[in-house]
């Protein structure tokens, strides 16, 4: 037992230490086997509004993650744990007393989504009474968990006698109990939930030479660490003995001393500064707003975690230029404690600024939780000796050496190396991120995080380490692969399932940061469009390797994603109904959706039957003109010239256009020099039927392809994108053909080894269809180009949108948007004739009007000429009124606003809906004009010197405008 046993000490500081003890696995085995600690846990939730939103998810969230721990690590079983969900009442859910609440069938996640929701007002006497009630009834061990915001509605005194009640519980129970701090805030008291989740109460106590007795807590292994401060702290020379009960077991030798450059230094460091970050962190949480010395203090915790963390960078630093057996999981050990550090910095400049909501709070209890759970599973990890040597020697990690084994034993994976470009866009659709090259070099994922560090620590220029948003031209490099490749990102692999454990985890920072530069920012889009990518090269072993390695990762997250998995069913079957359910906004990208559809044909959510279906109902031609008309959005190079219809189509303007419009002006002149025709000649649709002019529209035995070179450019930037598509398309094909096909078989024959830049696919699709065919499946995708466009096609009467590829309506799309431009043009041109005419007519009849020096020829002219306020020559009537060379002004003004002369009638207006009464005395009511302020000023600007009598006017103008007039004109106040 000596020889497994030993004691050392490092010296932190003169006045602090650390105790590292070392006992045999048998004196544990023998003190604590069949003694396991019995323990009930009370998890108390608050669920009052206060709650609502994020709190409560974060904090559902961390009690799942504390189950999961406490349940498949053995430390209690469901039947030890019960709920309290509190507002202004208290449910109580005890699991023993449910069988269906088990972890392993899913009924306490289910339950938790389903019945733990939002409810009234906050009142803490509902959870202590019940809580007394049920302390009574527990003959073990009690620890007490509050999840809460700690917002009471209590009245004061009833809260009092409720914390007094339980309080007296606590105290008269026989067994011990931990109560979690009430904080009134969401805090997750992490020594407890350690030792719940570690520690299995493996508790001695410790007695350095004559001092009494400190407790100190093991784990299965046998070693414990103890900080001793002040007296104590010299240990040197001092015997040292552990007591349990009666027993004792006292250490033959003395302490030995741990000299700074021992590797076990830095791990009693780490270790330390893990523990001071809890500490600080439950005393942040714990103050008050009126606690007098807060902002002394916090910057006293600053100071101490700025000096924590300049100790962390220093044994990082050296640690990653050691070769020592332990680097890779000291790296590891230390890249944790540095997240919590950098997390735990953000809490406290969040309470120092004032601004510590529950929300943020919520969100740090939930990575502490991870961190908790990423721990066990290391240590939980099992041993791979039976591993094929090949596999151990494939999947190694170029930087640490590690192979996969070992790789998770430090809690990390392996991952394939990429090359990687992101725009801004990426950051609200994971699937633009582009993949420039997928790598041959292994990476674990530890060691490319610790590389990104400190290649962002080396370099003065951030984007050129990961590449920022840059186009994919731009060069970047975290670290170098074997083949001197540039490594700008990783993709965690599906080796197998346990690996898997640890690789899931690890995808979804990695993937967050690979594409938004957030490691926050994951989604599994970016895995399907990394499948795509590895469809452009299976011409090599390695390469479809990797394909599979890609294909088998993306198959493990399809099968986990309940939700997707059901939403992509229903996804593609709707693609192949409409047109408008292809769109970007419900499938963001092409690849992803295909992709998705060969994971749930290999999981079986869809057959091949479904997938021959969809292919023979034109899927992959539905894809290709989709992803031409969203590449034709925006696209510069071609906008301006495809917007040219004449262009595109090859237009003869002379022939369909100029022709016709010379032939129109010259039979409406003819027309105006009749002496007598029944023909109004300012009616333009009486003036289009009245005349016989030849127009020509679109003939199909006559028409010529124009020139396609602008085709060509478009083909070119969307011919890699199409050639991907078209693979995906080989694949279903012959795995339909024959059911014993896999992807992984198939990619070994010939006919699907692929190259780069191969693009035979791409030309033997084009090859199918005539020039004619493309054009018009092209133009319609241009024109279609925005969803809204394409949407408004759709749903027109009859339809503008019309299947691509196709013979059968190519000369519809070509004739609707030929004759339509032809008919349009016309019209536009015709309207111009007209309105050039009339408006020569029109200041004829105003000039008229104007100097008619007879009564009875200027009612005459209002009578024929005008005939309606609403003819466009009746602008020109009231501008001649504002003339001061108006001849006849006082008679001609009483007639244009009465619309009378000796009681006759000058203009035929009618109620536009005779029908409606209201309508009808809403017309009678106007059938005096009434003229707007700013053709009174202009009339009587023009009349006074005319018409000087201010009485004439106010009789003639509408009564609302009496005191302008007055104070306009005449001055009066």
């Amino acid at each position: 037992m000596a020889a497994e046993s030993n004691v050392k000490y490092f010296n932190l500081s003169d006045d602090k230490s650390i105790l590292s003890v070392n006992i045999s696995k048998n004196l544990i085995n023998e003190w604590f086997e069949g003694k396991r600690r019995k323990l009930s846990l009370f998890i108390c939730l608050d669920l009052s509004g206060s709650m609502s939103g994020s709190p409560l998810s974060q904090a559902k969230k961390a009690i799942l993650h504390l189950m999961e721990c406490l349940f498949t690590g053995g430390v209690l079983p469901e039947s030890e744990v019960t709920c309290f969900f509190y507002d202004s009442t208290c449910q109580v859910v005890r699991f023993a007393d449910n069988p269906n609440l088990r972890w392993q069938n899913g009924g306490i996640q289910e339950y938790f989504q389903k019945h733990v929701n939002i409810r009234g007002g906050t009142s803490f006497v509902s959870v202590f009474d019940k809580i007394v009630e049920n302390i009574k009834t527990i003959e073990k061990d009690v620890a007490i968990i509050f999840f809460t915001d700690g917002q009471d509605m209590s009245g004061r005194n009833n809260l009092e006698a409720s914390k007094i009640r339980l309080q007296m519980a606590l105290s008269a129970a026989s067994h011990a109990t931990d109560l979690a701090q009430i904080t009134m805030l969401i805090v997750e008291t992490m020594e407890t939930t350690r030792q719940l989740l570690e520690l299995s109460d493996q508790t001695l106590y410790v007695k350095v030479g004559d001092q009494e007795p400190l407790p100190i807590t093991f784990n299965d292994e046998g070693c414990g660490n103890l900080v001793l401060t002040g007296n104590t702290s010299n240990v040197d020379g001092k015997k040292i003995t552990i007591l349990k009960d009666l027993e004792k077991y006292e250490f033959p030798t003395l302490p030995s001393q741990i000299l700074a450059n021992d590797p076990m230094a830095n791990s009693l460091i780490i270790s330390h500064i893990q523990f001071e970050i809890t500490q600080m962190t439950n005393e942040v949480l714990s103050y008050r707003d009126n606690y007098v010395n807060k902002r002394e203090r916090l910057d006293e915790i600053l100071e101490q975690a700025n000096i924590y963390n300049d100790q962390l960078n220093s044994i990082l630093e050296t640690t990653f230029k050691s070769k020592s057996l332990k680097r890779s999981s000291t790296i590891q050990k230390m890249m944790e404690v540095k997240s919590t550090m950098h997390n735990f910095k953000n809490l406290l400049s969040e309470a120092l600024k004032g601004t510590l909501t529950n929300e943020k709070i919520a969100s740090f209890n939930d990575l502490a939780y991870k961190n908790i759970t990423k721990t066990r599973l290391r240590g939980k990890l099992e041993n791979h000796n039976q591993e094929s040597e090949e596999n151990k020697t494939k999947f190694t990690c170029t930087i640490t050496t590690d192979n996969y084994i070992e790789a998770m034993r430090g809690g990390e994976c392996i991952c394939l190396t990429l090359d990687v470009a992101r725009s801004q866009a990426a950051i609200a659709d994971p699937s633009l991120i582009n993949i420039k090259a997928i790598n041959q070099t292994f990476l674990s994922s530890g060691a490319f995080l610790d590389s990104v560090r400190f290649a962002l620590d080396d370099s003065y220029d951030a984007e050129k380490v990961h590449g920022g948003f840059q186009p994919a031209s731009f060069i970047a490099s975290i670290v170098h692969g074997v083949a001197n490749e540039n490594i700008t990102g990783i993709l965690p692999l599906y080796i197998n399932e346990k690996h898997w454990s640890i690789a899931k985890e690890r995808i979804k920072p990695i993937l967050g940061y690979l594409t938004t530069l957030d490691i926050f920012g994951y989604s599994y889009t970016q895995v399907t469009t990394i499948l795509a990518k590895a469809f452009h090269d299976t011409s090599t072993e390695f390469r479809r390797d990797q394909a599979k390695l890609i294909l088998e990762t993306c198959d493990a997250i399809y099968k986990q994603s309940k939700t997707l998995r059901k939403e992509n069913i229903d996804l593609f079957e709707n693609y192949m109904k409409s047109p408008a359910n292809r769109t970007i906004d419900i499938v963001p990208n092409n690849f992803v959706f295909l992709g998705h559809m060969l994971c749930a044909l290999r999981c079986g959510d869809i057959n091949s039957q479904d997938v021959k279906r969809w292919l023979q109902d034109k899927l992959i031609i539905y894809l290709i003109e989709e992803l031409i008309r969203r590449r034709l959005n925006k696209f510069e190079t071609v906008e301006n010239e495809m917007s040219n219809i004449v262009k595109v189509l090859g237009i003869d303007e002379e022939k369909y256009i100029n022709v016709t419009i010379r032939e129109f002006e010259s039979e409406y002149i003819k027309k105006l020099n009749e002496p007598s025709n029944n023909v109004n000649l300012h009616d333009s649709n009486a003036i289009r039927q009245a005349l016989t002019v030849n127009v020509q529209l679109y003939d199909s035995n006559t028409y010529q392809i124009p020139d396609l070179s602008f085709i060509t450019i478009i083909k070119n930037s969307v011919n890699s994108q199409i050639e991907t598509i078209l693979r995906f398309n080989r694949i279903f094909e012959s795995l339909i053909a024959d059911s014993t096909n896999t992807v992984e078989s198939i990619l070994v024959t010939p006919e699907f080894q692929f190259t780069k830049d191969q693009t035979d696919l791409v030309n033997m699709f084009f090859g199918i269809y005539t020039p004619k065919v493309q054009l018009v499946t092209f133009l319609q995708s241009f024109l279609h180009r925005e969803n809204s466009a394409r949407r408004e096609a759709i749903e027109s009467e009859p339809t503008k949108y019309y299947d691509p590829f196709s013979e059968l309506t190519a000369d519809i799309i070509i004739s609707r948007s030929f004759n339509e431009y032809v008919t349009n043009t016309l019209n536009q041109k015709t309207s111009e004739i007209l309105q050039k005419y009339a408006n020569l007519y029109s200041d004829e009849v105003g000039m008229a009007f104007l100097r008619c020096i007879n009564f009875v020829k200027a009612a005459r002219i209002l009578m024929e000429d005008v005939k309606f306020r609403g003819h466009f020559t009746y602008a020109r009537i009231i501008k001649a009124l504002q003339e001061p060379s108006l001849c006849l002004a006082r008679e001609k003004i009483e007639m244009v606003v009465y619309g009378t002369y000796n009681g006759i009638k000058l203009f035929e207006d009618v109620p536009k809906y005779p029908d409606d009464p209201e309508n009808v005395a809403r017309f009678n009511e106007n059938v005096i004009w009434s003229p707007s302020r700013k053709n009174v000023y202009r009339m009587i600007k023009a009349l006074q010197n005319v018409i000087p009598e201010k009485e004439y006017w106010l009789r003639v103008m509408p009564a609302k405008h009496k005191e302008y007039i007055e104070k306009q004109f005449y001055g009066s106040d």
